[in-house]
């Protein structure tokens, strides 16, 4: 499995808080606007600007973030 597909199906498998943690880690804004007027984005569009914004890290980056994905999606959840 390539690491982009291996990438994409480990991110199914995340928290809210722990996507919004990558999308953060890979510097993806999640709100439009200043101040008051922000909105939250379309997902589909963090998506794709994370899914963008990992394919243009480098082979030893883009390892250290799949590993992290993966424990992360791994971890047992709390409730």
């Amino acid at each position: 499995m390539k690491e982009i597909d291996s990438f994409i199906n480990t991110i199914a498998k995340l928290e809210p808080v722990e996507f919004m943690g990558l999308a953060r880690v890979l510097k993806v804004p999640l709100f439009t606007g200043e101040g008051e007027a922000r909105e939250p984005r379309d997902f589909t569009d963090v998506f794709s600007d994370i899914l963008e914004n990992f394919s243009k890290c480098g082979r030893v980056r883009r390892r250290e973030i799949l590993k992290l994905v993966k424990d992360a999606a791994k971890r047992a959840k709390v409730k």
